[in-house]
């Protein structure tokens, strides 16, 4: 058929584009289908190569754990070993020394007992005649404040009560101001 057939004019006795625009759509779905297909296939090929990466890092760090594994384990036991024997030096160090310590500690318990018994008696006797004078005389002035303070007391309550009258009084004044310079200014 040509272009011009009957069947291919539409009514104005032109060409029909539809079978060209067929042909066009079916060639766009198909390189569309093909790059899907490209694209699953390039996924496929990552996921596959991802995994045998990580099997491949997964089984390195295995072993190379395992080597970790063994060194630290016997620098470990060379360590007790080295501790073992110092541990034995000191354990017999430790006992002569404590035999020394306990005769030693028991005599100088006695002598510090007794040292002590005498220094606080002595201190104590001390003390008690340097504070006695000091607690009288803290009496006395103890007494004379309060006379004193009785005094005063009355004093001041005079005084008190008048300033609070002066203080009432200005601020009863200063409020009928402020409510007079309010009210004369919603008069106007």
């Amino acid at each position: 058929m040509s272009e011009d057939t009957p069947s291919r004019l539409n009514g104005n006795g032109k060409p029909d584009p539809s079978a060209n625009v067929l042909a066009l759509v079916r060639a766009g779905l198909k390189r569309q289908d093909d790059l899907r297909k490209q694209g699953n296939k390039y996924t496929r090929e990552m996921i596959s190569a991802e995994t045998k990466h990580t099997h491949s890092m997964g089984n390195l760090r295995a072993w190379y754990d395992e080597k970790l594994r063994v060194k630290e384990s016997a620098r470990i036991d060379a360590n007790r070993a080295g501790d073992a024997a110092q541990l034995l030096a000191l354990a017999t160090t430790t006992q002569t020394t404590a035999g020394t310590l306990a005769a030693t500690v028991e005599a100088t318990a006695v002598a510090v007992r007794t040292t002590m018994e005498t220094t606080a008696r002595t201190t104590a006797d001390t003390l008690k005649a340097t504070v006695d004078p000091i607690l009288k005389a803290l009496a006395e002035v103890q007494r004379i404040q309060y006379e004193q303070a009785g005094s005063k007391a009355a004093v001041v309550e005079a005084k008190d009560s008048n300033q609070w009258m002066w203080a009432t009084l200005v601020s009863v004044g200063t409020l009928v101001l402020f409510a007079m310079a309010v009210l004369s200014g919603h008069l106007k």
